[in-house]
């Protein structure tokens, strides 16, 4: 399976994959945001991945990498399509994060998961993320941590 990467700050975009995937997320976007308003938040101020398979848009990753002072990224959003579950786009939405974060100098990434979404937690946990203990979900890891594990 040919997978391409493509950023692209586009609100529609952004929209139109959020709108396909909001059943995926615990629970569904729509019932927490509005997601006109928040694909366009998106689109104008974080960095915006997608995967793309066959001309399809499979999966995406919305993450804010603006924190100069403290150099702190945050994935404030993360899905892939159902049906293409298992299929290694996680990971490369991930690893785009990763390399994104390493070129501008970030210490960490956090991201608010769900305790249900076991294939996502273990997911994150491979990339070496760990839960902070602030009793709202949130995972971070430091990219020391992963440059530790041999990834650069």
């Amino acid at each position: 399976m040919k997978l391409n990467i493509e950023v692209d700050n586009s609100s529609d975009r952004v929209y139109r994959f959020l709108i396909s995937s909001n059943e995926v997320f615990f629970p569904p976007l729509s019932s927490r945001l509005d997601l006109q308003l928040y694909s366009r938040k998106l689109g104008d101020n974080a960095t915006n991945i997608f995967v793309v398979y066959a001309g399809i848009d499979i999966g995406h990753v919305g993450f804010y990498v603006n924190d100069d002072s403290f150099r702190r990224a945050f994935i404030s959003s993360i899905a892939t399509l159902p049906g293409f579950e298992r299929r290694g786009v996680g990971r490369a939405l991930l690893s785009e994060v990763l390399c994104h974060c390493i070129r501008r100098g970030m210490k960490s990434i956090s991201l608010q998961v769900q305790p249900e979404n076991n294939i996502a937690i273990n997911l994150y946990k491979k990339f070496g993320f760990k839960y902070d203990h602030s009793g709202i979900n949130l995972m971070t890891l430091y990219i020391s941590d992963f440059q530790k594990m041999g990834f650069q």
